[in-house]
């Protein structure tokens, strides 16, 4: 019985072996045709530091919401991530840095500690809520490509 046992569970380790690989590739099993994209980030001249790219699509009928890091002004989401070809409207975020100099609230005397100084800095981020939250800026995601976009942030 112990025997019948080991040649079972070696069995089903070679069925598994066989057929696992076949069905595990996530790029060729999803049949959305998505785009690689990349491109620039400049906020008031200067490339963004640090921060995050979102694609939403513009509809519910089309595309695949996509995101990816900015780093040193450059972002590139690739395939296997990227949204499918639409229109998206693109929403860029960066958190405030520690060093952002005070500002007229943390000067004032009822003004929340350092601390919580810091946090509600860093939430707000630097970057003006008409390219996130409420976002103006928009892309357009088309099949084959190029996918490059530049976007030039201003206060």
């Amino acid at each position: 019985m112990k025997t019948f046992r080991n040649f079972r569970g070696r069995l089903m380790m070679i069925v598994m072996t066989l057929f696992f690989p076949a069905g595990c590739s996530l790029e060729e099993d999803d049949p959305r045709a998505r785009e690689p994209i990349s491109g620039t980030v400049t906020f008031d001249g200067e490339p963004l530091k640090d921060g995050t790219i979102q694609l939403q699509p513009a509809t519910q009928k089309e595309g695949v919401a996509a995101g990816g890091m900015v780093s040193d002004g450059h972002f590139a989401i690739p395939r296997a991530e990227g949204p499918v070809p639409g229109k998206y409207t693109v929403a860029i975020y960066a958190a405030a840095s520690p060093t952002t100099s005070g500002s007229a609230e943390q000067a004032s005397p009822t003004a929340p500690t350092p601390r919580t100084r810091k946090s509600i800095a860093s939430l707000r981020g630097v970057i003006p809520t008409r390219y996130n939250i409420e976002s103006e800026l928009t892309a357009e995601v088309k099949p084959g490509g190029p996918n490059s976009y530049a976007f030039n942030l201003k206060k």
